[in-house]
C-alpha cells in the first residue's frame, strides 16, 4: 500500500510539473520523497530485524548451554533485548512499526529510542483517525522502556518470527517490484 501510494505521489507529482504546476508538483514529489525515505528505513530495519534472528538460530545451543557474542556483546538466555515502536501517518494511512531487538543499555538501544519517539512526535498524528490513537500509545510505550523480552522467551519462538518477518520482506519487496512495473507500463 505504502509503495502504491509512493508511485501515485511521483506521477502526480511529474504530471503537475508537467501541466505547469510546479508547486503542487514540488509538494507532490516531497511528499513522496519523504514516504519514500520511510519505506527504505522501514526496509532496513526490517532487514536488521531478521539478521538479528538469523543470528539467534544459528547460535541458539551456545546460547542455551551458556552465552555467545553478538556485535562484541555477551548473550546469555538472560540477556534482555528491547524493541521501540514508531508510529508514521499520511491523512488515511497510518503504520507502526518495530526497531529490530537491542540489547537493553547498549548505545544503540538509547539513541533507538530517542529517534523513535521522535519520528511518532512528528510523524505520527497526521493520519485520521489512527495517527491519533497509535502516536500516544507509541511514545508511550518508548517512554516506558520499550517493548522487553529475554533471549530465553524469544528462543522458542525465534523460527516462527524468522519466517513472519521473511514473508513480510519478500512481500514488501514483490509490492515494490509489482508497484514499479505498473508505473513503467503507463
Amino acid at each position: 500500500m505504502a509503495v502504491g501510494l509512493f508511485v501515485i505521489l511521483v506521477i502526480a507529482g511529474i504530471v503537475h510539473i508537467f501541466l505547469g504546476h510546479f508547486a503542487d508538483g514540488g509538494l507532490l514529489l516531497g511528499l513522496s520523497a519523504i514516504l519514500g525515505g520511510v519505506i527504505y528505513l522501514l526496509a532496513k530495519e526490517q532487514q536488521k530485524a531478521l539478521d538479528f534472528l538469523h543470528w539467534v538460530q544459528m547460535n541458539r545451543q551456545m546460547i542455551q548451554q551458556g552465552w555467545s557474542y553478538y556485535e562484541s556483546k555477551k548473550i546469555t538466555p538472560h540477556t534482555v533485548v528491547v524493541q521501540y515502536q514508531a508510529c508514521i501517518s499520511l491523512v488515511i494511512f497510518t503504520t507502526r512499526f518495530r526497531s529490530p531487538r537491542l540489547v537493553v543499555g547498549s548505545d544503540k538501544s538509547q539513541t533507538t529510542a530517542i529517534v523513535y519517539t521522535l519520528i511518532s512526535a512528528l510523524f505520527g498524528w497526521w493520519g485520521f483517525p489512527w495517527g491519533f490513537i497509535y502516536t500516544p500509545q507509541a511514545i508511550y510505550r518508548n517512554m516506558r522502556g520499550g517493548y522487553h523480552q529475554t533471549i530465553a522467551e524469544l528462543l522458542p519462538t525465534v523460527d516462527a518470527e524468522v519466517q513472519r518477518l521473511e514473508k513480510k520482506l519478500r512481500r514488501t519487496s514483490q509490492s515494490a517490484g509489482q508497484a514499479a512495473l505498473s508505473a513503467s507500463a503507463k
